[in-house]
Protein backbone atom coordinates (compact mmCIF):
# COMPACT_ATOMS: atom_id res chain seq x y z
CA UNK A 1 0.00 0.00 0.00
CA UNK A 2 3.00 2.48 0.94
CA UNK A 3 4.30 2.01 -2.92
CA UNK A 4 1.45 3.14 -4.33
CA UNK A 5 0.77 5.92 -2.02
CA UNK A 6 4.79 6.72 -3.08
CA UNK A 7 3.45 6.64 -6.86
CA UNK A 8 0.73 8.97 -6.03
CA UNK A 9 2.61 11.40 -4.77
CA UNK A 10 5.73 10.76 -7.36
CA UNK A 11 3.21 11.58 -9.89
CA UNK A 12 1.40 14.63 -8.33
CA UNK A 13 5.30 15.93 -8.16
CA UNK A 14 5.80 15.49 -11.86
CA UNK A 15 2.50 16.50 -13.12
CA UNK A 16 2.34 19.72 -11.18
CA UNK A 17 6.31 20.17 -11.14
CA UNK A 18 5.80 20.22 -15.21
CA UNK A 19 2.89 22.53 -15.12
CA UNK A 20 4.62 25.07 -12.98
CA UNK A 21 7.80 25.03 -15.43
CA UNK A 22 5.74 24.65 -18.64
CA UNK A 23 4.98 28.49 -19.40
CA UNK A 24 8.66 29.35 -18.37
CA UNK A 25 10.18 26.31 -20.74
CA UNK A 26 8.15 27.56 -23.41
CA UNK A 27 8.91 31.11 -23.04
CA UNK A 28 12.71 29.85 -23.17
CA UNK A 29 12.11 27.96 -26.33
CA UNK A 30 9.75 29.99 -28.60
CA UNK A 31 10.28 32.30 -30.95
CA UNK A 32 8.65 35.63 -31.76
CA UNK A 33 6.17 35.25 -28.61
CA UNK A 34 4.23 39.00 -28.34
CA UNK A 35 4.45 38.91 -25.19
CA UNK A 36 5.97 35.98 -22.10
CA UNK A 37 5.79 35.85 -18.34
CA UNK A 38 9.16 35.60 -16.50
CA UNK A 39 8.83 33.30 -13.09
CA UNK A 40 11.24 34.30 -10.11
CA UNK A 41 14.42 32.39 -9.67
CA UNK A 42 13.04 30.67 -6.46
CA UNK A 43 10.10 29.82 -8.29
CA UNK A 44 12.02 27.86 -11.37
CA UNK A 45 13.97 26.32 -8.93
CA UNK A 46 10.98 24.61 -7.51
CA UNK A 47 9.39 23.93 -10.20
CA UNK A 48 12.13 22.11 -11.96
CA UNK A 49 12.88 20.02 -8.55
CA UNK A 50 9.47 18.68 -8.37
CA UNK A 51 9.10 16.64 -11.44
CA UNK A 52 12.95 15.59 -11.03
CA UNK A 53 11.89 14.30 -7.35
CA UNK A 54 9.26 12.59 -8.77
CA UNK A 55 10.98 10.96 -11.15
CA UNK A 56 13.51 9.78 -8.35
CA UNK A 57 11.11 8.67 -6.10
CA UNK A 58 9.27 6.66 -8.77
CA UNK A 59 12.70 4.85 -9.31
CA UNK A 60 12.61 4.47 -5.60
CA UNK A 61 9.38 2.50 -4.92
CA UNK A 62 10.73 0.29 -8.43
CA UNK A 63 14.04 -0.46 -6.48
CA UNK A 64 11.77 -1.26 -3.48
CA UNK A 65 9.76 -3.53 -4.92
CA UNK A 66 12.42 -5.13 -7.33
CA UNK A 67 14.04 -5.35 -3.79
CA UNK A 68 17.70 -3.74 -5.70
CA UNK A 69 20.06 -2.09 -3.90
CA UNK A 70 19.54 0.16 -1.15
CA UNK A 71 16.88 2.02 -2.52
CA UNK A 72 16.89 4.74 0.56
CA UNK A 73 20.72 5.81 -0.59
CA UNK A 74 19.21 6.04 -3.60
CA UNK A 75 16.32 8.68 -2.71
CA UNK A 76 18.85 10.74 -0.41
CA UNK A 77 21.10 11.07 -2.40
CA UNK A 78 19.49 10.92 -5.59
CA UNK A 79 17.20 14.01 -4.41
CA UNK A 80 20.15 16.18 -2.61
CA UNK A 81 21.40 15.87 -5.87
CA UNK A 82 18.78 16.71 -8.05
CA UNK A 83 17.86 19.89 -5.41
CA UNK A 84 21.69 21.17 -5.33
CA UNK A 85 22.78 20.27 -8.77
CA UNK A 86 20.56 19.53 -11.34
CA UNK A 87 17.75 22.17 -10.66
CA UNK A 88 20.10 24.79 -10.20
CA UNK A 89 21.86 24.67 -13.19
CA UNK A 90 18.30 24.19 -15.27
CA UNK A 91 17.32 27.24 -13.04
CA UNK A 92 20.51 29.28 -14.38
CA UNK A 93 20.31 28.32 -17.68
CA UNK A 94 16.34 29.26 -18.18
CA UNK A 95 16.47 32.56 -16.22
CA UNK A 96 19.91 33.80 -18.58
CA UNK A 97 18.10 32.56 -21.76
CA UNK A 98 14.57 34.23 -20.42
CA UNK A 99 16.91 37.41 -19.67
CA UNK A 100 18.60 37.61 -22.70
CA UNK A 101 15.35 37.24 -24.52
CA UNK A 102 13.60 40.24 -22.77
CA UNK A 103 16.27 42.64 -23.83
CA UNK A 104 13.98 42.85 -27.20
CA UNK A 105 10.94 43.70 -24.92
CA UNK A 106 9.51 46.02 -22.83
CA UNK A 107 8.81 45.09 -18.93
CA UNK A 108 4.93 45.69 -18.47
CA UNK A 109 5.04 47.21 -14.75
CA UNK A 110 1.31 46.96 -14.35
CA UNK A 111 1.42 42.82 -14.49
CA UNK A 112 4.61 42.77 -12.46
CA UNK A 113 4.06 40.71 -9.52
CA UNK A 114 6.12 40.45 -6.50
CA UNK A 115 4.95 38.02 -3.68
CA UNK A 116 6.38 35.77 -1.18
CA UNK A 117 5.31 32.69 -3.60
CA UNK A 118 4.49 33.61 -6.45
CA UNK A 119 6.82 36.32 -8.55
CA UNK A 120 7.45 36.93 -11.87
CA UNK A 121 7.56 39.67 -14.44
CA UNK A 122 6.35 40.20 -18.08
CA UNK A 123 7.22 41.32 -21.08
CA UNK A 124 5.78 42.23 -24.35
CA UNK A 125 7.06 43.66 -27.97
CA UNK A 126 5.77 47.13 -26.87
CA UNK A 127 3.63 48.72 -24.52
CA UNK A 128 0.28 48.86 -26.62
CA UNK A 129 0.74 45.02 -26.34
CA UNK A 130 0.84 45.41 -22.26
CA UNK A 131 -1.95 47.58 -22.24
CA UNK A 132 -3.69 44.49 -24.28
CA UNK A 133 -2.86 42.28 -21.89
CA UNK A 134 -3.32 44.01 -18.54
CA UNK A 135 -7.15 44.88 -20.47
CA UNK A 136 -7.33 40.97 -21.18
CA UNK A 137 -6.23 40.56 -17.21
CA UNK A 138 -8.66 42.84 -15.85
CA UNK A 139 -11.81 41.12 -18.23
CA UNK A 140 -10.68 37.89 -16.53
Amino acid sequence: MIHIIRLIIAAAFIWFGFGQVSEDLYATLSNGSESFRVSGIANIWASYCAPLVGIVLIVHVLMSIAKIGNPDKFFQRGALIVIFAIAPILTFATKVKLTVKSEGYVECQDLRRVARWNSYQVYALSFDECQLLKNRKITK
